[in-house]
């Protein structure tokens, strides 16, 4: 039997006196606690939006969740970074010239973004699963450790899709911050009058600066790209996708970009494109870069009522 849902002209407290004591939401939520939550949610999703409340909710948590991985992963990402300089660091001590051959080597990229996206992934897609649990029906609800093990392949192969475009941009980039940052100093006759020691005191310090914000916009930019595609998979998960609807969510802070503050509210079904500065886009954290760097939207991805009978 389907979940009830609201009458037209039907009020709030009317429709919930109703639901709690319907029988078919009695045997799906014999918690009355619960039973009450999932009753005003579905009065709230009956014409097919999510309130403005509970939207602003969901975007703050999500930048908590953002604040936690990033934390960690961009301690991560800075390791590896500086670990690849000082390798190059240390060869150009020795014989004044940067090998590019050993360092920032395809398999570490990849790696270092396998290794984002699972980590990344796997707390949003968790977060998220735990968020909409209360509109998930009895015949679907488990735990989400099950579908970790989907999950982590799902994150791996779109860790090394994403990598694939990326990489050679960040092998470059750094390639070319190392022998811009070597030559200057090698025009410097206070650096040159240094000894080896004192060089490398220099050239690392130097180095593990550029490491953090490199590691930073790297970690803040596929940061929203991963948690927008973990949503949408655990979303996927447990909401077939054609009673799947999106909405587009902006942190207006006033970092944000003028064309991002726009989109938000942006309400689309779940194979419609967001307008987003007029480029089509499916989700947030994708797109052109002037789209995905630095990006700290949210697509909130909302079942619609008639997904949850």
């Amino acid at each position: 039997m389907p979940l009830p849902k609201p009458r037209k002209g039907e009020g709030l407290n009317e429709f919930v006196g109703r639901c709690v004591i319907d029988p078919t939401m009695t045997s799906e939520f014999p918690n009355k606690d619960q039973r009450l939550a999932v009753c005003n949610n579905l009065f709230e999703q009956s014409d097919k939006t999510l309130s403005k409340a509970f939207g602003d909710k969901y975007r703050d948590a999500f930048e908590r969740q953002r604040q936690i991985t990033e934390s960690r992963n961009i301690r991560n990402v800075q390791s590896i970074y500086f670990n690849e300089y000082n390798k190059a660091i240390t060869e150009f001590l020795r014989s004044g010239t940067i090998n590019q051959a050993i360092i920032f080597q395809d398999d570490v990229l990849v790696m270092m973004y396998v290794n984002l996206f699972l980590d990344t992934g796997l707390h949003f897609a968790n977060w998220y699963y735990n968020t909409f649990e209360i509109l998930i029906t009895k015949a679907k609800r488990r735990s989400p450790l099950i579908y970790n093990r989907q999950w982590e392949l799902q994150f791996t192969h779109y860790a090394k899709e994403v990598a694939g475009i990326n990489i050679r941009l960040l092998k470059g980039t750094a390639l070319d911050t190392l022998k811009n940052i070597t030559a200057k100093l090698l025009q410097d006759p206070e650096f040159q009058r240094m000894g080896a020691i004192e060089q490398g005191r220099v050239l690392r310090s130097r180095f593990k600066m550029i490491s953090m914000y490199q590691a930073e916009r790297i970690v803040r930019t596929e940061t929203t790209t991963i948690a927008n595609y973990a949503t949408e998979q655990s979303a996927l998960t447990v909401f077939p996708k054609e009673q799947l609807m999106k909405r587009w969510s902006t942190s207006v802070d006033g970092r944000e970009r003028e064309w991002h503050r726009v989109a938000n509210g942006q309400e689309r079904d779940y194979s419609q494109p967001f307008d987003v500065g007029g480029e089509p886009l499916h989700r947030a954290g994708e797109g052109s870069g002037r789209n995905r760097i630095n990006c700290r939207c949210a697509t909130i991805w909302i079942p619609k009522a008639s997904s949850l009978g």
